[in-house]
């Protein structure tokens, strides 16, 4: 679950700073270039359902949703999430 990682256990797999500051630009610049895409029962499509079959966007999406998990799993995006959920109980 997202949200219920341990902190010690992320922060001894974090990678450093640089890297994220490094592919955050290419995260970036996938976000766009897929704007138009979503990935739907495991297919991509485009905004009006058509099928997409070229591997150059599935390649991107690839890489787009490697980015993401480790953007997503790091220690501070974790923190911030916990920090979040705690604000937001009923």
């Amino acid at each position: 679950n997202l949200f219920h990682s341990s902190a010690d256990d992320s922060y001894k797999d974090a990678l450093p700073c640089e890297w994220y500051e490094k592919k955050l630009p290419v995260l970036t610049k996938l976000t766009r270039a897929l704007r138009d895409v979503d990935l739907v029962d495991g297919k991509l499509e485009d905004t009006n359902g058509v099928i997409i079959y070229e591997d150059r966007i599935r390649q991107k999406m690839h890489a787009f949703k490697s980015l993401a998990r480790i953007f997503i799993g790091s220690p501070s995006i974790q923190q911030k999430l916990k920090e979040q959920q705690q604000r937001f109980k009923f």
